[in-house]
């Protein structure tokens, strides 16, 4: 893909170019320019790199610079009809046309790649900006979520006490990813089974979830920065797995990020989420961190019950929003 240049902006000349994984650093340090309260590292960027091409979803990173200075960036992701875009703009940057002709240039590669609708990232409701351009660029809200959070001060183990116990004598043990074999690649392929088959019936906006295949569920999960074996949690009935759950660092130090919990239809309703979450908490006290972080889908009512029956409080709305690509585009903002 060439570099895409365009007419002056107010304060500059405006150059629009791909950004191979060999410059992460420079995207990093303009997606941190646009969104400093949602901090990365290069290990992190550089994992959702991989992890996206592991999944096949081809991923093309845009950057925008004025004249030498970076100005903003847009990605693009994804296979088929429907593919992912997110654009920012640094603040300083802003209400200059940039935004604007970085997504008309992520949408024509769209097109070029297939795509008749374009599906952004959450975007948070207090993102005044991001709202703005979109609703102005012809989105439409698709879907919603709420981001939950737990001060781990406030955890009190003994409201749960004997939760365990009570599994026990169903027969349903708790373990962790450590203990069963973190290594073995027939016990993580029995957890990916587990892991797809919990997905089939998670809310994802009227669409099915797409879980990944065994290679890419590996690099997403397992390979990464924040992974931590220790901090993966199993739910057994004899030999068989029957509800995960898991935590991983994040680049905000204390806090935690849950990845997803998940239990088989059949054994739902007898407390098996709750305990796996009971003790991940539990792990995340005893190892010092003052935070978790977790995101469920507004239609996902069942989970956001029980997070907030564990001290969860909601702490932003957030939704996911699209365009149709084969309508003649309107202005951006």
């Amino acid at each position: 893909m060439q570099c895409t240049q365009h007419a002056a902006s107010r304060s500059g000349f405006l150059t629009i170019r791909p950004v191979r994984t060999a410059e992460i650093a420079t995207l990093l340090a303009v997606r941190s320019a646009v969104a400093p309260d949602r901090p990365e590292t290069e290990d992190e960027l550089r994992h959702l790199d991989a992890m996206l091409r592991a999944r096949g979803l081809d991923p093309v990173w845009l950057v925008a610079r004025i004249d030498e200075h970076l100005a903003g960036y847009a990605d693009v992701v994804g296979t088929g009809e429907a593919q992912g875009v997110d654009v920012g703009v640094v603040p300083e940057a802003r209400r200059q046309g940039i935004g604007t002709a970085l997504w008309e240039r992520a949408a024509a590669l769209l097109r070029e790649r297939g795509a008749r609708v374009a599906r952004t990232l959450w975007v948070e409701d207090t993102n005044d900006a991001a709202l703005t351009f979109l609703r102005l660029g012809g989105f439409l809200e698709r879907e919603r979520a709420w981001t939950q959070a737990l001060d781990i001060a406030t955890f009190d183990p003994r409201r749960f006490a004997g939760l365990t116990e009570a599994l026990v004598a169903q027969g349903i043990a708790l373990t962790t990813l450590s203990a069963e074999g973190a290594g073995d690649a027939a016990v993580l392929r029995r957890i990916h089974d587990l892991h797809r088959t919990c997905l089939r019936d998670v809310p994802a906006g009227g669409h099915p979830a797409r879980p990944p295949s065994f290679e890419g569920w590996i690099v997403q999960t397992l390979e990464g920065p924040g992974a931590l074996p220790d901090a993966f949690f199993l739910a057994t009935a004899g030999d068989e797995y029957v509800g995960m759950t898991w935590v991983e660092r994040t680049g905000q130090g204390a806090v935690l990020k849950n990845g997803f919990t998940g239990v088989l239809p059949s054994y739902r309703g007898r407390g098996v989420a709750r305990a796996l979450k009971v003790r991940a908490i539990s792990y995340a006290r005893d190892h010092g961190y003052r935070e978790i972080r977790t995101s469920n889908h507004a239609a996902n009512g069942p989970m956001l019950r029980v997070n907030e029956l564990l001290g969860f409080r909601k702490v932003a709305g957030k939704a996911k929003f699209e365009k149709d690509l084969t309508r003649v585009s309107q202005a951006g903002a």
